[in-house]
């Protein structure tokens, strides 16, 4: 059975016909846990006791999506989802696209092994689309990037018909109020989860979701929502592979240590001053970069 949602300690479960139940994990898996990646987290696959509604095994898992909690320590790792085939980073247009805001989920997704794009929701809010995939193309080269409107019915059956026809399991992350929820009900097919109206002032919506959940979709493949997450701090990451550009332009800088903020020699701060760097994205590259290293130094 698979997990689709959970609920402090209380999880439902889903058997292959979608039908589902509540289950808790046993006493034996409870005691030999270590730590929040060793209990079942949404898009995970169990073993479970149906009679008493327990489960009682973790199926090996493709991968998992992971962050580091809020604990001031900073070692405290926290499982968002598991078992994904496509993560859609979303990101509304409206007034301004800024790439940068995306960046996080895709180092983390590329650090898990998860194949991810970027989604530009509320494309009926944009006057010029296009221009805005040429921006984030331009700053994220070789990422995919899809603008959609939850409101465009063809749109949306495309991206639907694409999940189906891999029977993919597709997860949305994204800040609060991008529209991942009112995008999970027009892929369904019907007002599943609550959705906020959207202020005038920045044109996003309200904070609605606030737990995971795994939701089958009716003509195949399942969606995974995730509530919009104030602080995404790198667990497993792969910046370097996100910023393949500007990684290639790191290794021309003259020290082999350079901070990339004011050391002379420094190829990324002189293709910067040239404009041939955008300056927010370089700030957003050395900034995940020095998080990475100092995750990576903890871990070892």
């Amino acid at each position: 059975m698979r997990v689709c949602m959970q609920q402090r300690g209380l999880y439902t479960v889903m058997d292959e016909t979608g039908k589902t139940m509540s289950a808790r994990v046993s006493g034996k898996w409870m005691h030999e846990a270590k730590d929040a990646l060793d209990f079942p987290v949404v898009g995970d696959w169990v073993w479970v006791r149906r009679d008493a509604g327990v489960m009682t095994h973790l199926e090996k898992r493709k991968n998992v999506l992971t962050r580091i909690g809020a604990d001031p320590s900073g070692r405290v790792r926290q499982p968002i989802a598991a078992n994904i085939d496509w993560l859609l980073c979303c990101m509304a247009l409206g007034k301004d696209v800024h790439p940068e805001r995306v960046t996080r989920y895709l180092s983390a997704a590329s650090g898990a092994g998860i194949t991810a794009a970027v989604l530009l929701t509320k494309a009926d809010l944009c006057t010029n689309a296009a221009a805005a995939v040429q921006t984030v193309q331009e700053a994220l080269p070789g990422v995919e990037c899809i603008p959609l409107s939850a409101k465009d019915a063809s749109a949306v059956e495309a991206l639907r018909s694409r999940i189906a026809q891999a029977n993919w399991t597709v997860a949305l992350a994204g800040a609060s109020g991008v529209g991942k929820s009112t995008l999970c009900n027009a892929l369904i097919g019907e007002e599943y989860l609550r959705t906020g109206e959207v202020r005038e002032g920045d044109m996003r919506g309200r904070h609605t979701t606030t737990r995971r959940e795994l939701i089958l979709l009716p003509e195949g493949g399942a969606l995974i929502d995730t509530p919009g997450m104030r602080a995404f701090a790198l667990d497993e990451s792969d910046v370097e592979s996100v910023f393949e550009r500007l990684d290639v332009l790191r290794r021309e800088c003259r020290f082999g240590n350079c901070t990339h903020s004011c050391e002379p020699g420094c190829a990324l701060i002189a293709a910067a001053e040239r404009g041939e760097v955008n300056q927010k994205m370089l700030r957003t590259y050395t900034q995940l970069l020095a998080e990475q290293s100092m995750r990576r130094r903890r871990k070892k």
